[in-house]
């Protein structure tokens, strides 16, 4: 065997251990491909599902603000309400003070007065009328 044969030889062996390298390489590489596919598949349609379900919660949440936002702006009105009604009431009361008070007042001391008088004067001739039985 010359030289230039025992090159070539060697130089065959070479090539059918880089393409045996190769070849193997390929295969995993395509067998890795399908993995990665399968994964990107079986993760679209998890994510599908996924997506849907926190659309469904950031609808149901932005309800629930919104529900909030309605209640708080109901129960403001229900408390501006229930102030002007205090404000009225207070103001019904202070007319009431005013106007009708005084006179009320004097009307019921007056009829106290007279009350007590006429008690007095009953109780008085009451006792006078026993004594002159007596």
């Amino acid at each position: 065997m010359s030289l230039v044969e025992l090159l070539l030889a060697i130089g065959i062996v070479f090539f059918i251990m880089f393409a045996s390298f190769n070849i193997y390489y390929l295969i995993e590489m395509r067998k890795t491909s399908f993995a990665i596919r399968q994964l990107i598949a079986r993760a679209e349609e998890n994510l599908h599902p996924s997506l849907a379900a926190i659309r469904y919660v950031f609808e149901d949440i932005k309800t629930i603000t919104d529900n909030a936002a309605s209640l708080s702006k109901s129960l403001r009105e229900a408390a501006e309400a229930l102030t002007a009604t205090q404000n009225s009431i207070r103001n019904i009361y202070h007319s009431y003070e005013e106007k009708l008070g005084v006179p009320v007042r004097a009307n019921v001391s007056g009829l106290k007065a007279g009350i007590k008088t006429g008690v007095i004067t009953l109780l008085s001739s009451l006792k006078d009328k026993k004594e002159v039985s007596s």
